[in-house]
């Protein structure tokens, strides 16, 4: 099982919240759209054509998971400040639910984004405190 799909088990097993399967599909459509962008790039570079060639298939359509709807406040996150707020903001982590849903590798992955430190983030157990404001 690979980096995404670890992290879908984990999300759909610990998570209930909405935000979380956002935050999932979001992740597993970046992976996508590396690959995509890849194949679209080899594939414009031959030709400058709208059309697709005859037995080649269109390139595919790339869906994007939109933030939640509503936004949890993630200051009350102790050690979650303003700036680091707008920060996960700005990488779409808006909710509660996609901090509990994080693993080890997607804190070490979102720490140098946000400008902090993975183990802050584990230290002050940013994923136990909101795990336990989604909760309740």
């Amino acid at each position: 099982m690979g980096k995404i799909g670890a992290f879908v088990a984990t999300v759909v097993a610990g998570a209930t919240a909405a935000g979380a399967t956002v935050w999932a599909k979001r992740r597993k459509n970046e992976d996508e759209l590396d690959l995509e962008v890849a194949e679209t790039t080899s594939r414009s570079e031959g030709a400058a054509k709208a059309e697709t060639e005859p037995g080649e298939a269109p390139a595919p359509v790339v869906e994007t998971a939109a933030a939640p709807d509503t936004a949890d406040d993630l200051t009350s996150i102790k050690g979650v400040g303003a700036a680091i707020a707008e920060r996960l903001h700005d990488i779409d982590v808006t909710t509660f639910a996609q901090i509990a849903a994080w693993s080890d590798e997607d804190i070490a992955e979102i720490a140098p984004q946000i400008k902090a430190g993975a183990d802050r983030i584990k230290r002050e157990d940013w994923v136990g405190q909101a795990r336990a404001a989604s909760e309740g």
